[in-house]
């Protein structure tokens, strides 16, 4: 039987299965050719970030993380949160395209949404925050 399972907030760092989630997706959604897909790439994109990552006394976890959903045990999808103190920020999310038609965008905002409440982040936010250019954070 199917398992869909999130691991929650897994530190953003470089793995060779989200590396291969990455570069599924560059490939099949975004119809990159191979060449423009590198491991480097997926590192300054997604995985490197200014926001340390911390957890405060009271127990909230701040920075950049990955939150992984997994299919009886294979990465299937990824979202890149950044976590600041009252804010859950939906930075990116990608996906295998063999399960394009699972709408797992749909699903990942869902488990976000809930995260930010249970959590106590007060906003949900579903893109990038910039701290230097405020024009990107208007909708």
């Amino acid at each position: 039987m199917d398992s869909l399972s999130v691991a929650r907030l897994l530190t953003g760092g470089w793995r060779i299965d989200r590396y291969q989630l990455f570069e599924n997706y560059q490939r099949n959604v975004h119809k990159e050719e191979p060449h423009e897909i590198s491991a480097a790439g997926f590192k300054r994109f997604l995985c490197v970030s200014p926001l340390p990552t911390t957890t405060t006394a009271s127990g909230k976890r701040l920075g950049s993380y990955h939150m992984c959903y997994r299919l009886d045990g294979r990465l299937v999808a990824m979202g890149v949160l950044d976590l600041l103190p009252d804010i859950a920020s939906s930075v990116y999310f990608i996906y295998h395209s063999d399960y394009e038609s699972w709408h797992l965008g749909k699903v990942s905002a869902c488990h976000e949404v809930c995260l930010a409440k249970e959590e106590g982040y007060g906003y949900y936010y579903m893109g990038n925050i910039s701290l230097r250019v405020l024009q990107l954070n208007c909708g």
